[in-house]
């Protein structure tokens, strides 16, 4: 990239890895899907599973994605808290994600650290001491978001004239949702993601220690949903339809452990 990024290098510019893909975010929602399944599969054994486990937690750490670190600290929260109560683990990753999208709409750097003003560092919104919290990409995005839904409460603005107006695509699914069809398709697929949860939350808890990876990667998806459109996502669509096989599986699983 020939442009400043995030909490990375300072002003010069940033190697970011890709792989197969148009960028290195979907590289890493890809691999972080492939995570969630691995477990699942029956084509390996015990040991080649494992070792596919380092292979794709490797390339996930090689995209340097703010994605690669919410599933870490995902993954070192729940371990940590493994003996505590659910409502402990619960409300230790409600406040990882606040912390996550706050970080990811909102920059916090010394004064002069940063390429200001840039595609990530939009604007300084105050400054204390040397240190400034900068409006970012995403956070930009989302006011552009609210500026359409509200120059067009009633009707779609569309994808193809928003991308025209703001420069680029919502990096947020529920805003491209109404952006793209309106409130009532945004209402609609809303609502579908929260019947498949309802029906299938409780037995998909009650199971966390045998699906924790699963659920890792899920949340993570989840609260990335803020920051990025999965609406015709592969990756993301599969891990919210997954649960209903998860929870299948390990019902079999735990009825011929019994």
């Amino acid at each position: 990239m020939t442009f400043d990024y995030p909490y990375s290098n300072g002003i010069g510019n940033t190697t970011l890895i890709n792989g197969f893909f148009a960028s290195a975010n979907g590289s890493a929602y890809c691999i972080g899907a492939g995570i969630a399944f691995l477990k699942y599969q029956n084509l390996f054994n015990l040991k080649l599973k494992q070792f596919l486990y380092i292979i794709f937690m490797a390339a996930l750490a090689l995209t340097k994605t703010k994605f690669a670190v919410l599933l870490l600290a995902s993954f070192i929260v729940l371990t940590a808290l493994r003996s505590r109560p659910a409502r402990n683990s619960i409300a230790a990753l409600l406040a990882l994600a606040f912390s996550y999208i706050f970080l990811s709409h909102f920059i916090i750097a010394p004064s002069g650290s940063y390429d200001y003003p840039s595609i990530h560092f939009r604007k300084i919104i105050f400054s204390i001491q040397n240190i400034d919290l900068v409006l970012g990409n995403y956070g930009m995005y989302k006011l552009y978001v609210l500026d359409a839904i509200e120059s067009n409460l009633l009707l779609p603005f569309g994808q193809s004239y928003f991308q025209e107006v703001y420069g680029g695509r919502p990096h947020f699914m529920l805003g491209g949702l109404i952006v793209t069809g309106g409130l009532g398709v945004a209402s609609l697929v809303s609502l579908y993601v929260f019947f498949i949860f309802k029906a299938n939350g409780r037995q998909f808890l009650d199971g966390i220690k045998d699906n924790k990876i699963y659920l890792i990667v899920l949340f993570a998806f989840m609260v990335e949903t803020v920051n990025w459109n999965f609406s015709n996502s592969f990756y993301f669509w599969s891990l919210i339809f997954g649960v209903t096989a998860v929870n299948k599986i390990s019902e079999i699983a735990g009825r011929e452990f019994n």
